[in-house]
This record gives structure tokens, C-alpha cells and sequence, in this order.
């Protein structure tokens, strides 16, 4: 499948004093190692043992909030501009090769210059497989259409919504990238479009336990996926989708 977007990172920004708790918690729910980025002392990569990082953790100031963000890696940034502005994206170039952009709804992504990755396996706990493999895109009704065909042809990902009632569709992502999209249909109206991390798992029972274990909290259990806050107050998502899968 052609593709605009080579590789797709999440980043998670979250106030200092949490940042610690969060890059323990998060490593620990991934099975990742945290490296360090030398350059700038408020990022911190999560290392896969196979594959290539694809979840970043940004320190922000004391008072800000918990921030998702998506990181788009293109081929040519200029190009991508274009076509985020002609849908309706506000985009701030910083160079050729990095640019800023927020969705028409309000959710903010980077677009930057680079070469693609090599997805990760899914991490083998003692309950089973898990995967950090999605990012929902929670979106008010009256935003739905311009923000699914924004997110679509930005990607240049096929929009597959088999159940226009249903409150899920999706964008189907290229095979190796590491991160899906979903659009999540809110009940109610809000100012901006959110966004959040889904997993996926062999045993949802028991990758719960592990992560209340690891400090998240349980929100909210549904039919086929249960709500959770990390310790930053973060809400997220485990689901019973197969690890690995598209």
C-alpha cells in the first residue's frame, strides 16, 4: 500500500514532577528500556529490544498538562505541508526538514524529514503477548467528517468504516508501521479533538493486574476493552485485539 507517512511516533508529554513515575510506568507496562536523548535532557525514547522506538516521553513545565502528540515521518516535509494545509491544517515550518502542524480540530502532530522503521514484536509477558499499537483519535460529532478526511489524506491511509452507527472506524495503516489509527466518535460535543494510547493483549483480566501492579488505575470496564490512568492522571486503553495484528 502506498503511503505518505513512513513511520509514526507518539509522544507523550507530562508535567516534570510526574516524569519519572510516567517513563518507570511506561517502560514497565512496554517491556521497553529508556533511553536517554544526549542532545535534550527532557526526552526520553522507549527502546524496543527488536524493531525500532516509536513512543517518546517529553518532560513539559511544572504547570502544563498531559499532552499526546503525534510525530509523522515523511519524505519530503514540504510536500506534506501542502497537503496538510490544503485540508484544512494550520502548519508552522521550523526548516526542511521539521514543521508543526494542528488538525482542524485541534489535535497537534510534527511532521519531520527521515527514513522508515522497523515495526517492533509485541512484548511477551507471563499472561502473554502485549502490544502499545494504536492511537485513538477521540473526536466530538461535529468535527467527524473534517477531521477523519483530514487524517485520511494527510496519511494517504484508506478510511474503513464498515458500520457507519458504530462509534469506531479506522485508518488502515501500511504494513510496518507501528501505531494504527482509530477514530473514536465522542457522545458529546468538546472544544478539541483528544487523543489516546490503545493496547492490545492475549488476556485483558490479567494485563489489567499487571498494570494496577505498575500503578494505573481502573476507570472504566467495557465488553471488549478497559479504560485505565497511568500514574500522571493519563486515561489509555486496553483492548482485546490480537497483538501483532493489522
Amino acid at each position: 500500500m502506498s503511503s505518505a507517512i513512513r513511520w509514526v511516533r507518539a509522544v507523550l508529554g507530562t508535567p516534570g514532577a510526574d516524569a519519572e513515575l510516567t517513563e518507570a510506568f511506561w517502560a514497565g507496562v512496554t517491556g521497553f528500556g529508556l533511553r536517554r536523548d544526549p542532545e535534550d535532557p527532557v526526552v526520553t525514547q522507549l527502546a524496543p529490544g527488536t524493531g525500532d522506538p516509536y513512543l517518546r516521553l517529553v518532560r513539559l513545565g511544572r504547570h502544563s498538562g498531559r499532552t499526546l502528540h503525534l510525530e509523522l515521518t515523511v519524505k519530503s516535509v514540504a510536500k506534506a505541508i501542502a497537503r496538510a494545509e490544503s485540508l484544512g491544517g494550520q502548519v508552522h515550518r521550523e526548516s526542511d526538514t521539521l514543521a508543526q502542524l494542528v488538525s482542524p480540530g485541534g489535535l497537534g502532530a510534527v511532521l519531520v524529514a527521515g527514513s522508515a522503521g522497523r515495526r517492533p514484536k509485541p512484548s511477551r509477558q507471563p499472561a502473554g503477548r502485549t502490544a502499545v499499537d494504536q492511537v485513538s483519535l477521540d473526536v466530538p460529532p461535529s468535527a467527524l467528517g473534517t477531521e477523519t478526511a483530514f487524517w485520511s489524506g494527510l496519511t494517504e491511509w484508506e478510511h474503513l468504516d464498515t458500520d457507519p452507527t458504530d462509534e469506531f472506524s479506522r485508518l488502515v495503516r501500511p504494513d510496518g508501521i507501528p501505531l494504527a489509527l482509530l477514530i473514536q466518535r465522542l457522545d458529546d460535543e468538546q472544544p478539541m479533538v483528544g487523543a489516546h494510547l490503545d493496547l492490545a493483549c492475549d488476556n485483558r483480566t490479567a494485563e489489567t493486574i499487571r498494570h494496577e501492579r505498575l500503578g494505573a488505575t481502573v476507570v472504566d470496564t467495557r465488553a471488549q476493552w478497559t479504560v485505565l490512568t497511568d500514574p500522571a492522571g493519563r486515561r489509555y486503553c486496553i483492548t482485546d485485539r490480537v497483538p501483532g495484528s493489522t
